[in-house]
């Protein structure tokens, strides 16, 4: 049943911030709360770059150009010893494709179009095995776009945000309803790994959203 407010309870409604939904009825005002959008994963388990369609998954660079470090393997919902893993063997410090330098900072980026606009909310990040569990993201920024020229930011991770990981397949950064940006491409930099002088290891992701 419509929910019937007056101009008080209305007032405080849309101060609040809830969305409300209004229609004309018996020549007054109803008003009605709508519900809250839900959080959903919005990258299925990828077989490939590009499957399933439209969904690409890309990265600034690949380790050796293994089969096993391809990027969209970070998002294959699965608990494995597979995933992104970048850098090209350059020297340290030099960015992006390279070694992170003696401070673990490097810059290399993880990127998945969505195929349409999307509302992201959230992201969970998870190690890989106790042989990279360094190499994951200790800081990283989160990038929105529409056309995959021009970025805007979603989230920054400092410092403390992403957990150590100190077990195989570990996670160590999850929010989830923490913001509401849209957009059709997301790219992950991560910037700094806990680590020096070797390469970032992507683990697994997933983004949430509606």
């Amino acid at each position: 049943m419509p929910i019937v407010l007056n101009a008080k309870q209305l007032s405080s409604l849309a101060y609040s911030g809830k969305q409300v939904a209004y229609g004309v009825a018996n020549g007054g005002i109803v008003y009605q709360i709508a519900p809250p959008p839900v959080s959903v994963p919005l990258v299925p388990a990828m077989t490939s770059a590009t499957t399933p369609a439209p969904f690409v998954v890309t990265s600034s660079t690949v380790w050796a150009n293994s089969s096993q470090n391809y990027p969209h393997l970070s998002f294959d919902g699965t608990h494995n010893n597979s995933g992104w893993i970048g850098g090209n063997g350059s020297a340290a410090g030099t960015v992006p494709g390279g070694n992170s330098d003696a401070n673990g900072y490097l810059n290399d980026w993880i990127k998945v179009y969505l195929g349409q606009p999307r509302t992201v909310t959230g992201m969970t990040l998870t190690g890989r095995t106790n042989g990279f569990l360094y190499q994951v993201a200790r800081e990283f920024t989160l990038d929105g776009s529409f056309d995959d020229i021009t970025y805007f930011p979603i989230f920054t991770a400092h410092d403390g945000d992403v957990a150590l990981a100190t077990s195989n397949f570990q996670t160590i950064f999850d929010r989830h309803d923490a913001w509401a940006v849209k957009c059709s491409y997301i790219r992950q930099t991560v910037t700094r790994i806990w680590q020096a002088n070797t390469n970032v290891s992507g683990g697994k992701i997933q983004y949430y959203g509606y």
